[in-house]
């Protein structure tokens, strides 16, 4: 009935929030391992990892406090910005972003247009 299936729907959140946590490790130790290559994803991996554990409080804040308004609107908030801070770090890690290649792209835009003078 009815609680069989709100059962079901706390068991998903948790079992998604434990796969979360797993997939915010994994990314932790990876970017650690290659923090020279990635320092500024590295400082993005370890706030993910301080959001996340706030938003595993705030999940149960959500339970003691009985779902108040303004901790689940807390608990969408820290959610969003840990979502925001995987996509920044694929932004950040992108072959095709990085800084190197960039200002390789500049130095031959540069040239093209001082050849052209």
């Amino acid at each position: 009935g009815e609680l069989a299936e709100l059962w079901a729907i706390h068991f998903a959140h948790r079992a998604l929030a434990a796969a979360v946590g797993l997939y915010v490790a994994i990314v932790v130790v990876r970017f650690v391992r290659r923090r020279h290559e990635f320092p500024a994803a590295v400082k993005l991996t370890y706030a993910t990892c301080v959001l996340f554990a706030v938003e595993v409080l705030i999940g149960a804040l959500n339970v003691w406090t009985n779902l108040n308004e303004m901790v689940v609107l807390s608990h969408l908030v820290v959610g969003t910005m840990i979502w925001t801070g995987f996509v920044t770090m694929a932004l950040v890690t992108d072959p095709k972003l990085s800084a190197a290649k960039v200002e390789a792209q500049v130095r031959t835009a540069r040239v093209a247009v001082e050849g052209s003078r």
